[in-house]
């Protein structure tokens, strides 16, 4: 959504690769808007869970105008906000304090463009039942961008990053759709409505089609040129980015963008016994693949896993040429397979000893007899907490 590329397309930052760069040579899109005129901000907490620090190395030069960052190193900030796990800081909630930085911004430029990107992560990130905590805040904030009329001047996208994912929420069908489908909204200004009527009514549409975060990226750069006339329903079904303000086709579907079946939302998956011998064979390979990848950090600190129960087991055939990636830890893209050769099945199942539950998708290909699987279509569906301290470094 920030960069307008998939993480392998772009240099290696993550902190096992020791000739990686920092993620500033990211093409992030604050640096497009800034290069024409605008402030740029960018407020993150929980800087150890970070989008750039939990996998990656992170910054080493501040990446936009304003960053509040280095607020949450200080450690009066981690005494008060972290070590003793609370939600206030002096007379002000945490979310409350985030989103003071977000109006002194604003206000601090009442005539200039503005581009802000926030994230708040405290709440929500272990426990999806403190949501309920942001919303007067965040309308606190809305009605008083909206008495300034900066509101009338601003584009607010209001969205999450994905569903529950440790929790019992997230074992059910529900909790797959929500960690597939996160929430966004769009908050236009009355100007921009009656400007761009075309665009409206495509954003419109689009809430009922197949849409990705490359769409987003789309979105934000558009906005950096509007015109009316470049909306349009005249859209190539196989562009993987399309603005949001022109019309997606309804025809798209997961395999013109190649969206691994793992995260598509559009597929008929059929149920499969548990005790099918090709699921349990599927489930064994998956298992021996994890096995794998952690032999490849420091084995002596990693029990071998085995499985323990499949909890549940589907199956999806392609009906025509499905793109899927066979990254082994590998920086490639994915490549085409012939359909009428592959099944995909998609596999919860627990393993021993860590107790770890677990939501993978293999391909399995008939002529070859073979299972193939990708790292990025493992989920893990309960929390691993501290587990994988001693790896982390050297894995991701």
């Amino acid at each position: 959504m920030l960069t307008g590329m998939q993480e392998k397309e772009l240099p290696s930052t993550l902190h096992r690769d020791k000739n990686g760069s920092f993620v500033n040579v990211y093409p992030f899109v604050w640096n497009k808007y800034r290069d024409q005129g605008y402030v740029t901000g960018y407020a993150e907490d929980g800087p150890n869970i970070g989008i750039w620090t939990l996998r990656l190395r992170g910054f080493n030069q501040t990446p936009t105008d304003h960053y509040m960052l280095p607020f949450y190193r200080l450690p009066v900030t981690k005494s008060f906000l972290y070590a003793q796990n609370s939600y206030c800081f002096g007379n002000q909630t945490s979310f409350e304090l985030f989103l003071s930085y977000i109006r002194r911004f604003w206000t601090s430029y009442p005539t200039d463009n503005k581009f802000f990107f926030g994230f708040f992560k405290q709440y929500t990130h272990d426990d999806y039942s403190r949501g309920s905590l942001t919303d007067a805040p965040i309308f606190d904030l809305l009605r008083t961008l909206h008495k300034s009329g900066q509101l009338e001047r601003t584009v607010f996208i209001l969205m999450t990053d994905h569903g529950a994912r440790f929790s019992a929420a997230r074992h059910t069908p529900q909790g797959t759709i929500e960690e597939r489908l996160p929430f966004m909204s769009f908050i236009l200004p009355s100007s921009f409505r009656q400007k761009y009527p075309r665009a409206v009514n495509a954003l419109r549409t689009n809430i009922n089609r197949l849409t990705t975060p490359l769409d987003v990226h789309a979105t934000l750069l558009s906005l950096l040129d509007m015109n009316e006339a470049s909306s349009t329903n005249n859209v190539n079904v196989t562009q993987r980015a399309i603005s949001l303000f022109n019309v997606i086709p309804a025809q798209r579907t997961c395999d013109h963008i190649k969206l691994a079946p793992h995260w598509c939302s559009c597929l008929h998956w059929q149920k499969v016994n548990v005790n099918d011998i090709k699921i349990k064979q599927a489930a064994k390979h998956i298992v021996n693949y994890i096995n794998q990848l952690l032999s490849t950090g420091r084995q002596s600190l990693c029990r071998p896993l085995i499985l323990d129960s499949i909890r549940s087991a589907q199956m999806y055939r392609p009906k025509k040429n499905f793109s899927v990636s066979v990254d082994r830890r590998i920086r490639v893209l994915a490549h085409w397979n012939k359909a009428n050769d592959v099944v995909f099945y998609q596999i919860t199942f627990r393993t021993k000893p860590n107790g770890a539950i677990f939501e993978a998708t293999t391909q399995y290909t008939s002529q070859t007899g073979s299972l193939s699987t990708d790292h990025t279509h493992i989920s893990r569906l309960n929390a691993y907490k501290s587990s994988a301290d001693c790896i982390v470094y050297t894995f991701v």
